[in-house]
C-alpha cells in the first residue's frame, strides 16, 4: 500500500475513517459540553493531532524510508526501550520480572539480528 500511496494520505485515510466509524458509537448528548466551551474544541483538535494523526503518520513514513522487517524490529524494541527511559528519566519503580522482561526482549530481537546477518552473508 505504501508503494503506491504517500504516509500523508494513507494517514488521512486511516483516521478518517476511523473517526467516521467511531461516530456510529458516540452518543451526541456527551459532546454537548462543546456548544457550552468551543475553547475545548482547540485542546480536542491538539489530542486528536497528536495521539491519532501523527503516530500512525510517522510509522507509515518509516516503513516507507526503511522497510517494513526494520520497522518491525523498532517496534518490538519500542515498549523495553520506554521501560528503561521512564526508569531513567521518570523515576519509576521496576520489578525484576519488568526488567528480565525488557531484557529478554533486548537479548531475542539482538538474536533475530544476528540470525539475520549470518543468512545474508551465506
Amino acid at each position: 500500500m505504501l508503494t503506491t500511496t504517500g504516509p500523508l494520505t494513507l494517514s488521512l485515510y486511516v483516521t478518517t475513517f476511523s473517526a467516521l466509524f467511531l461516530m456510529l458509537f458516540q452518543n451526541p448528548v456527551e459532546l454537548a459540553f462543546l456548544v457550552h466551551e468551543p475553547q475545548v474544541l482547540t485542546y480536542v483538535f491538539m489530542v486528536a493531532v497528536a495521539a491519532s494523526f501523527l503516530p500512525p503518520l510517522l510509522i507509515y513514513a518509516g516503513i516507507s524510508l526503511i522497510g517494513a522487517s526494520r520497522a518491525s524490529i523498532v517496534s518490538t524494541v519500542e515498549l523495553p526501550f520506554a521501560v528503561v527511559l521512564a526508569h531513567m528519566i521518570l523515576g519509576e519503580d521496576l520489578s525484576l520480572m519488568q526488567w528480565a522482561g525488557a531484557a529478554l526482549i533486548f537479548i531475542s530481537t539482538l538474536l533475530l539480528q544476528i540470525n539475520d546477518l549470518n543468512h545474508q552473508r551465506r
